[in-house]
């Protein structure tokens, strides 16, 4: 498929317009805060969801977390997830899950130190499991890398309209973008 390339003056016709596969719905910013919530940025306008972060914490080696919000209301219980996450040292992988959670984890952040993450996130406005997976890449706080891929699921039938991130202790500082894959 030949993707339309647009000029400044352009008139954009419903079929280029269509075309476009990705739309940001949502931005959400921290300046040192404990968490960062999207509201109201689910919707039935798209079923399937890519949240970006960019962001640092305050405190160094922290796991960054996610929680699915209802009305402005974090679901805190009937998690489920797996994460494996790699970094110089580790042989080969440290894995870990729990069907019990109270939240998923997404990833890590450290102070002065980036981290960058992509979520996609299936159906959260929908009366069936809220599912997500991504990857999340951190600088370590002694300047190594560390890898993260994680899956998880809400279990329950609620219908979603936004997320909690945080970490685990501290603040985070950053930006996060929500984009809605168009249904096609």
């Amino acid at each position: 498929m030949t993707f339309p390339v647009f000029a400044s003056g352009d008139v954009l016709t419903a079929t280029d317009m269509n075309a476009v596969g990705l739309w940001r719905v949502a931005t959400g910013t921290a300046s040192a805060a404990s968490t960062l919530s999207v509201n109201s940025c689910f919707t039935s306008d798209y079923e399937n969801y890519m949240i970006v972060w960019n962001g640092r914490a305050s405190v160094d080696d922290r796991s960054l977390q996610l929680r699915f919000r209802a009305s402005g209301t974090d679901a805190a219980t009937g998690y489920r997830r797996t994460i494996n996450q790699i970094y110089p040292g580790l042989n080969p992988a440290a894995a870990g899950g729990s069907n019990a959670a109270t939240e998923l984890g997404v990833g890590s952040v450290s102070t002065g130190k980036d981290s960058a993450c992509i979520i996609f996130v299936f159906a959260p406005q929908t009366a069936k499991e809220s599912l997500l997976n991504g990857l999340c890449t951190h600088v370590q706080s002694s300047g190594n890398i560390d890898t993260y891929s994680f899956w998880g699921m809400l279990n329950n039938t609620t219908s979603y309209d936004g997320f909690t991130l945080f970490p685990n202790t501290g603040n985070i500082t950053g930006t996060v973008r929500v984009y809605g894959l168009r249904n096609a």
